[in-house]
């Protein structure tokens, strides 16, 4: 899926990607399966979407709707900021935003 919503030398910032962020398509996919560990199912799900006058970045505000190993069922907002190339920046560029508070929570065992 990720070729679909991004390109080879897209660069993509999260939880998971550091701050030098995760470079293209390709070393994404790679990451993903680190993010399986903690959950059996997930869907996101695009609330709004806003755009800048320039068509150069998107803000995308929504939901996760995921469902733990554990079997705990959890809905937690997101927000992405995406940079296309252009002017501003040399690559396109995603950074997703998620208070991963809650989800640690919810995988500690019950006392």
């Amino acid at each position: 899926m990720i070729d679909e919503v991004s390109t080879p030398d897209a660069v993509i910032y999260g939880n998971d990607g550091g701050a030098d962020g995760i470079r293209g398509s390709t070393a994404f996919a790679e990451s993903r399966p680190q993010s399986w560990a903690i959950m059996s199912r997930r869907r996101h799900a695009a609330q709004r979407v806003f755009g800048s006058s320039d068509a150069q970045e998107r803000v995308v505000i929504g939901t996760l709707d995921m469902t733990l190993i554990n079997g705990k069922q959890m809905l937690v907002p997101f927000t992405s900021h995406i940079e296309l190339a252009g002017p501003r920046t040399d690559a396109p560029r995603i950074q997703t935003m998620t208070d991963p508070t809650p989800i640690i929570a919810a995988l500690q065992p019950a006392d």
